[in-house]
C-alpha cells in the first residue's frame, strides 16, 4: 500500500482492493474468502488497538499465533488465510 491509501479509511482500503479483485474477474467464492480473512484480521487489530498502516511481520506472526490458539484450523488452512492476507497487503 502506498502513502495516498494509508491515509484513507480502512473500510475503503479494502473495499477498493475487493473491488480491484472483481475487476480481475475472481470468483465469487475467492472474493467471499478474500473478505472474510480480511475481516478476521481487521477484528484482531480493533482488539489490540493497532491501526492497518502500523501492520509488520511481527503483528502478524502474533496474529498467526492468535489464530491457531483461537480457532480450529488446521496449519494448511491458517497457511492459506495467511496468504490470502500478503496478496492484501501486497496489493
Amino acid at each position: 500500500m502506498n502513502n495516498q491509501q494509508e491515509m484513507r479509511d480502512t473500510k475503503d482500503i479494502v473495499e477498493e482492493f475487493m473491488n480491484e479483485c472483481k475487476s480481475k474477474g475472481l470468483s465469487k467464492s475467492t472474493l467471499q474468502v478474500y473478505q472474510t480473512n480480511i475481516k478476521y484480521l481487521m477484528n484482531y487489530l480493533d482488539s489490540k488497538k493497532i491501526e492497518l498502516k502500523d501492520v509488520k511481520t511481527s503483528i502478524i506472526n502474533d496474529y498467526k499465533e492468535y489464530t491457531i490458539l483461537t480457532t480450529e484450523r488446521n496449519n494448511t488452512s491458517i497457511n492459506t488465510h495467511l496468504r490470502h492476507l500478503k496478496i492484501f497487503f501486497n496489493w
